[in-house]
């Protein structure tokens, strides 16, 4: 006689299926040659040096600022969990018929992102306890209590963007969004930079979080509506190691939307020339803007760049500044001959001038708001506020002669090579209205 349903039964069911599938996923591409000749020596590489900042401890470990360090685990301690809470498409039959187990799911989901979220923050402390021993020269209180105060922030963050997700649909959402990083953010990063070396104010902060967690925890509970946006995460978070393997073998296609987009709804120009170039690197500007996954690439990439200046002695700052903008550059390169190789863009016949024109035009606006801030910040930092807008106007102007060089190079590769990425030739229009070669006949 088999075992009779219960849902704590259907929870931890679910949770080893869950477990099993991403086992699964990943025993597809760590096979033992992954472990033998990069996982193994990987893993003894990270230990050694994890070992040498403790037996010997470097310079530069005390020259991490404490904001630096508060960013980067809210980055990855707090805004990066999800709620659990496996349900699946199926159980619209069923489940949905019986709130009492649904409730339950629930709270087992609440625990399962509890449990997860103190593991998850207990890596991350050990990670970085040398810093925080020896470069902050935190005692064991501190150290415990900021790591209570990162798990808590991290419950309640999952908490109220589950609630968001299902309170919101469309802009709305994103707006949300927003607002609520703004929100946690502020939470965990106050504290911690104002009260962590004080026992009772923090204390009093880790109270008030920990409330938080309740209220929002009873509210989720109580929330209704919220199986549909329940599965679409959970099919994420089943999907999560499947599309980290393939993201750089399959290209992922945005979904198609007939809706008008949020950011330049009627189709003008952005720039007033009817030149080739003013209209094909307005469309391309316009469809990176629209689709946001390169701007959170830039925003991520002047992030970390801003960080390597503020760590750098002033003078190397400056050189930074005007070194860092170099690789992105590169990338937008990439993406604008791709971009002039889909099968849309492919059919039509542009001079090659109009093209390196577009593509500096690109390079230069889309890579103008991160290369001004961080050449303005190593400006301020190397000679005082007078000093910003100097280096922002000297980097803008080296900058705008690297994207100038960089079209040069790319036209005189396209007159070597005769084509361009996908192979088909592509000639110049004549200037006269007839000509007395014979032109050949595109496939």
């Amino acid at each position: 006689m088999g075992h009779r349903w219960t849902p704590p039964r259907l929870f931890a069911k679910r949770v080893a299926s869950f477990w099993r599938s991403q086992y699964k996923v990943w025993k597809t591409a760590l096979d033992w040659t992954v472990w033998l000749y990069l996982l193994i020596p990987g893993l003894w590489i990270c230990g050694g040096l994890y070992a040498d900042l403790w037996r010997d401890e470097p310079a530069w470990l005390s020259n991490i600022p404490l904001a630096i360090g508060s960013v980067a685990l809210l980055l990855l301690g707090v805004l990066s969990g999800r709620l659990r809470v496996f349900v699946e498409e199926a159980d619209l039959l069923f489940l949905m018929q019986r709130p009492r187990w649904v409730r339950t799911l629930a709270k087992l989901g609440i625990v399962y992102t509890a449990a997860g979220q103190i593991v998850k923050t207990a890596v991350l402390f050990v990670v970085a306890l040398p810093w925080l021993a020896l470069g902050l020269d935190l005692q064991a209180w501190q150290i415990i209590g900021w790591a209570a105060f990162t798990a808590l922030c991290g419950l309640l963050s999952s908490l109220t963007f589950a609630m968001m997700e299902t309170r919101y649909r469309s802009w709305r959402k994103y707006a949300a969004g927003t607002a609520l990083v703004i929100v946690l953010s502020a939470i965990y990063i106050v504290p911690v930079a104002v009260v962590l070396s004080e026992p009772v104010p923090f204390a009093a902060s880790v109270a008030a979080v920990l409330a938080a967690v309740l209220i929002a925890a009873v509210a989720r509970l109580r929330q209704r509506g919220t199986f549909e946006a329940d599965i679409a995460r959970e099919r994420k978070a089943r999907l999560s190691s499947t599309e980290l393997l393939m993201s750089q073998v399959i290209e992922k296609k945005p979904v198609i939307s007939f809706k008008r987009p949020l950011l330049f709804r009627r189709s003008g120009r952005i720039f007033r020339g009817n030149d080739q170039a003013d209209v094909i690197a307005g469309q391309y500007i316009k469809s990176c803007l629209r689709q946001f996954r390169l701007i959170r690439v830039l925003y991520g990439y002047f992030a970390v760049s801003t960080a390597a200046v503020a760590l750098s002695p002033a003078a190397l700052g400056l050189g930074l500044a005007a070194a860092l903008p170099v690789l992105p550059s590169i990338w937008l390169q990439d993406g604008w001959r791709g971009w002039l190789n889909e099968p849309f863009m492919a059919q039509f016949r542009w001079r090659k001038t109009a093209l390196a024109k577009g593509g500096n035009r690109v390079r230069f606006w889309l890579l103008l708001p991160g290369t001004v801030w961080l050449a303005a910040y190593a400006g301020w930092r190397a000679f005082g506020w007078w000093g910003a807008p100097l280096a922002a106007a000297a980097i803008l102007g080296w900058s705008a002669l690297l994207q100038s060089v960089i079209g040069s190079l790319m036209t005189v590769r396209q007159e070597e090579s005769g084509i361009y990425g996908d192979g088909r030739e592509r000639m110049e229009e004549p200037a006269s209205g007839h000509t007395d070669e014979k032109k050949e006949d595109r496939p």
